[in-house]
């Protein structure tokens, strides 16, 4: 998901790790990405796969996302972001594997 926030100048990082949250597991600034300065205050949000397993139907996503927008509120308010809006979610249907990295990652 994208999510918009006001205040997000005084935002310490341009990405983050959220070990804490079932929700989200990382956060990333739109603007710190290359070639996207003009993006504003844009957030992208990824969920952690378990929050992802739930597979909605696409009727679904939107208010996903919304979950996926409160979350990274939550997680972006202590440093003295406001959500402004929810730009958008989607399923990235792709990425969901029967299989994990797991042996790939231990060079097997």
């Amino acid at each position: 998901a994208v999510v918009e926030v006001e205040g997000g100048e005084a935002i310490p990082f341009d990405a983050v790790t959220t070990p804490s949250s079932s929700v989200l597991q990382f956060l990333a600034r739109e603007a710190s990405k290359p070639g996207r300065a003009d993006a504003g205050n844009a957030w992208t949000v990824v969920s952690t796969s378990s929050f992802a397993d739930k597979r909605p139907g696409n009727d679904a996503v939107a208010s996903l996302g919304l979950l996926l927008a409160d979350e990274a509120l939550r997680l972006l308010c202590p440093h003295g972001a406001k959500l402004t809006s929810a730009v958008g979610a989607k399923m990235w249907r792709a990425a969901f594997s029967a299989e994990t990295l797991e042996g790939w990652s231990r060079g097997a």
